[in-house]
């Protein structure tokens, strides 16, 4: 009876000890995605968790926490590569470079898919001047996908070198359709003439370019005064202006775009309205467009980004919406942008022939143009600012 008891107890203990081995073996995998959920996995069973808590410490500036982390996970699991790329981390953070090198080396051979190790990899070859890599490597993430702000800053730390941007093209090749965003990055953050370069190249190596997604995702970087690098884009991934003339900082004669034709960042668009109808004609090289707005309120019917230098302007209409049944004729609104995307409005009048003076302040790096029409029917040839 008494050895019936102790192997009960003995089975009993076996069963509490492989219960609490599950448990927090289970809590260890769940803290991969739950990271509050690491610092309450047992100290025996963190795996994974030592990798959440060192990314922790690395991230709020504790880099020796985050290195001894680092170490234990690798003397548990030496096979994974994050745990070799975070002592490459820590190494580098300290200053010791040389030994940061020979365990990111290690983390590579181990782990070449992983996107950490091979941001640390950027980092060093940046360090290094050793561009080749550096772009080799920038480039590899940039395919894998997970695009994020550390990806953006490595690119920026690559590609606002000459070096490293003339290593980087010359190692595209047909890309995906990842170019469309690194290209909008680009103009966001690069000088016109490195734009410029990278449009060029991908077009070039006919990676899979989307015009159209170009031409809408670069609105925010005009209004935020980056219309020369989006130009910059634009001519050489796109092929610049359209045929019916897009004057790109708007002076001039604004040629209407016809709606069969890629609309370009600095084309003319045409809103969408109940009631409101738009249709651009074409003759002999030049266009016009024909509208109507059935409905009793004003409603726009154009609108296009502007890069006008600062100063005094006119604008001016020509075409036969003054003749037409519109009461109240049309109106012309300009949005001014400051460095920062932030807008006002600089007046708002009517659009007649004989034209109205405006003016643009220095602090105004970009501007948007709207026609508002009332109830009725017309036509505007184009419209001229001097």
């Amino acid at each position: 009876m008494r050895m019936t008891v102790i192997g009960k107890l003995v089975w009993f203990s076996l069963w509490v000890t492989v219960a609490i081995a599950a448990v927090g073996g289970e809590m260890d995998r769940e803290a991969r995605y739950n990271e509050p959920l690491a610092v309450y996995v047992p100290p025996l069973f963190r795996g994974f968790a030592l990798e959440v808590l060192a990314r922790r410490d690395f991230a709020r500036g504790d880099n020796a926490a985050g290195l001894q982390l680092a170490r234990e996970m690798v003397a548990r699991r030496p096979i994974p590569a994050e745990g070799m790329a975070m002592i490459a981390q820590g190494e580098l953070a300290a200053g010791r470079e040389r030994s940061a090198l020979a365990a990111v080396m290690v983390a590579a051979e181990r782990g070449w898919r992983d996107s950490f190790t091979q941001a640390l990899l950027v980092q060093l070859a940046v360090q290094g001047g050793d561009w080749d890599i550096a772009a080799q490597r920038l480039l590899a993430l940039w395919r894998k996908g997970g695009h994020n702000d550390e990806l953006r800053a490595l690119s920026g730390a690559v590609l606002s070198r000459k070096e490293g941007l003339r290593a980087f093209n010359a190692q595209l090749r047909a890309e995906a359709s990842w170019s469309n965003g690194l290209l909008l990055w680009s103009a966001r953050t690069l000088d016109a003439s490195s734009v410029r370069s990278l449009a060029h190249t991908l077009r070039r190596q006919r990676a899979r370019l989307d015009c159209s997604l170009l031409s809408d995702g670069a609105n925010s970087a005009i209004r935020s005064g980056r219309g020369e690098a989006v130009d910059a884009l634009w001519q050489a991934a796109c092929g610049g202006s359209t045929s019916n003339g897009v004057a790109t900082q708007g002076v001039g004669k604004l040629w209407f775009t016809p709606t069969d034709e890629l609309v370009g960042p600095f084309g003319w668009s045409y809103p969408v309205g109940l009631g409101v109808v738009q249709e651009v004609s074409r003759a002999g090289g030049e266009t016009a467009l024909h509208f109507s707005n059935s409905e009793i309120i004003r409603q726009p019917i154009a609108r296009r980004m502007l890069l006008l230098p600062s100063g005094e302007h006119f604008v001016r209409a020509e075409g036969d919406a003054v003749k037409s049944s519109i009461g109240l004729g049309l109106t012309v609104m300009i949005m001014c942008f400051d460095l920062e995307g932030n807008y006002k409005k600089i007046g708002k009048f009517t659009l007649t022939k004989e034209g109205r003076m405006f003016s643009i302040s220095a602090a105004c790096v970009s501007q948007m143009l709207e026609i508002e029409a009332g109830s009725g029917s017309g036509e505007l040839d184009f419209i001229v600012i001097n």
